[in-house]
C-alpha cells in the first residue's frame, strides 16, 4: 500500500508548525522514512526509521503518548505518532510530529 496519500496531511501539520514542527512518514513495510516536512532532524527520505523497538505492529496504538527527547542539536522536542493503517486496519506506517519545544 502506498503511503503517499498521507503525505498532504504531513505536509500539511508541518506548514502549520513551522518554524517549530517536523513531521515524517514512516514506511512499517521498508523500515524506512517515507516522506520528511520542515526537516529539523537532518534525516532525510530512504533512511532508516529507527523503529526496530515496534516488533508487533499488530498492537500499535492508534496514537503514541506524547514523548520527550533532544535533537541533533539539544534542542528539547516533544513528540507523537498516529499508526497509519490499510482498509483492513494493518498498520502500514507512522506519521510521527516532533515539535520544538526549546524556546
Amino acid at each position: 500500500m502506498s503511503l503517499e496519500k498521507y503525505f498532504p496531511v504531513a505536509e500539511a501539520m508541518a506548514r502549520l508548525l513551522h518554524p517549530h514542527g517536523e513531521t515524517v512518514v514512516h514506511d512499517l513495510e521498508t523500515g524506512k522514512i517515507a516522506a520528511i516536512y520542515h526537516n529539523l532532524s537532518k534525516r532525510k527520505v530512504g533512511d532508516e526509521s529507527l523503529i526496530e523497538m515496534l516488533a508487533d505492529y499488530a498492537k500499535l496504538p492508534d496514537v503514541f503518548p506524547v514523548y520527550e527527547k533532544m535533537n541533533w542539536d539539544g534542542r528539547k522536542m516533544r513528540s507523537t505518532s498516529a499508526t497509519l493503517r490499510d482498509d483492513l486496519g494493518n498498520a502500514v506506517g507512522l506519521l510521527c510530529i516532533n515539535l520544538d519545544v526549546s524556546q
